[in-house]
């Protein structure tokens, strides 16, 4: 316990020392990429996993007060080499997306698109669809607004698929939306896919049908069974969260849905969860 809080706080303090005379001795973001520097040469996995949670509020500090300094790249640049080492490869993707639609770098893109593709392999995703995924980020250079970098970024990333990457590309979306912007059908869709818990793959397929599609419902879908599916996901979040009213509103649309023999068993039973006579 004494060697961690030493070899933690000591690097902290090392490294306030070392910044101390610079023009950026103020940047968080600078601190903590020096720091990631120091932790990731050591390959400690420990030490590094304990510095997420600080790692990822420098960055909302970043994505919330819209900053863009010139650190700002490099921080994550470094980050996203903290999370291959521990073979967190939605995260490690996803900060080489944050890199580079948000701080675009000449010298840091050769590097980063090798491996992005190299993260994306591991999240199963095809060399073809990853290059795609990150030439379309390059858009990122034609933006000035921070909002415009932001909203490229949430809308590429979504594409990766990945759980504890979704967590944080819903707080983005939220503060987007708190800007007074509106998000596309595409991600608007995404978010309430995820926030009522569909599998990640049933996510992608209902995104995939929907591509260029605009329902009047954000639970339809192109598709009866997977439709049929959603609804039944989006009733057991809103009666798990004690909002009654709209489970029961989803159950009976999915009473109105081609149902089966199966499905109609399955209605009965959220019924009596929902105690309905």
């Amino acid at each position: 316990m004494k060697i961690e809080f030493v070899k933690k706080y000591g690097l902290l303090l090392l490294l306030g020392f070392m910044v101390q005379q610079s023009s950026f001795a103020q940047s968080p973001a600078l601190i903590e990429w020096k720091y990631l520097q120091l932790i990731n040469v050591q390959n400690d996995a420990k030490l590094i996993a304990d510095d997420y949670h600080n790692a990822e509020l420098v960055s909302d500090s970043i994505i919330y007060n819209e900053d863009e300094s010139y650190p700002n790249g490099h921080f994550y640049a470094e980050l996203a080499k903290s999370y291959q080492l521990n073979k967190k490869n939605g995260l490690w993707a996803f900060s080489l997306l944050r890199q580079h639609c948000l701080f675009p770098n000449d010298s840091l893109q050769r590097e980063s698109i090798s491996n992005f593709v190299e993260a994306c392999y591991r999240l199963d995703i095809p060399k073809a669809r990853a290059v795609k995924i990150f030439k379309e980020a390059n858009k990122a250079k034609n933006f000035k607004a921070f909002s415009d970098k932001l909203n490229l970024l949430i809308e590429s990333s979504i594409n990766l698929f990945d759980s504890e990457t979704d967590v944080i590309l819903m707080r983005y979306l939220s503060f987007y939306n708190s800007l007074g912007y509106v998000p596309s059908y595409r991600l608007r869709q995404w978010a309430y896919l995820t926030q009522i818990n569909l599998h990640a793959k049933k996510k992608k397929r209902a995104l995939e049908l929907n591509k260029g599609l605009h329902f009047s419902k954000l639970w339809q879908v192109d598709d009866n069974a997977l439709q049929k599916r959603i609804l039944m996901r989006a009733e057991h979040y809103y009666r798990k969260q004690g909002a009654k009213a709209e489970a029961r509103n989803y159950l009976a649309l999915y009473k109105m849905q081609n149902v089966t023999i199966l499905n109609r068993i399955q209605m009965l039973w959220r019924r009596l969860l929902l105690q309905l006579p």
